[in-house]
């Protein structure tokens, strides 16, 4: 299993509507992270489907392939005029555990 963290780096500034990124993992509800906000889970490796979405006046739904391999990995979602988009790091960003706070699980 790899540690997979998913952090919501959307620029508020540019997109006060798209706060909110919803994330699915080979079809299942993963986390609905606000922009500043993180999520840690374990994945196997290997290839999984990932759905992101979020709303502006339409709800954008965008599918992807997420390559997982053993060890860490840092997946960046944010938002864009018309998608919902990803970049995966196997690196910790800088700065990350101070500039984004961790979802609180109900």
């Amino acid at each position: 299993m790899s540690r997979v963290v998913f952090y919501n780096d959307t620029k508020t500034g540019v997109f006060p509507a798209s706060k909110l990124v919803g994330i699915k993992i080979d079809g299942k509800g993963l986390a609905a992270l606000y922009a500043g906000q993180y999520v840690r889970l374990d994945l196997a490796a290997g290839r999984h489907h990932l759905d992101l979405s979020h709303r502006e006046t339409l709800e954008f739904h965008d599918e992807y392939s997420l390559r997982v391999d053993e060890g860490d990995l840092y997946v960046r979602v944010y938002c864009t005029e018309l998608t919902t988009r990803f970049e995966a790091s196997p690196v910790q960003p800088p700065g990350l555990l101070e500039k984004f706070k961790p979802l609180k699980r109900q």
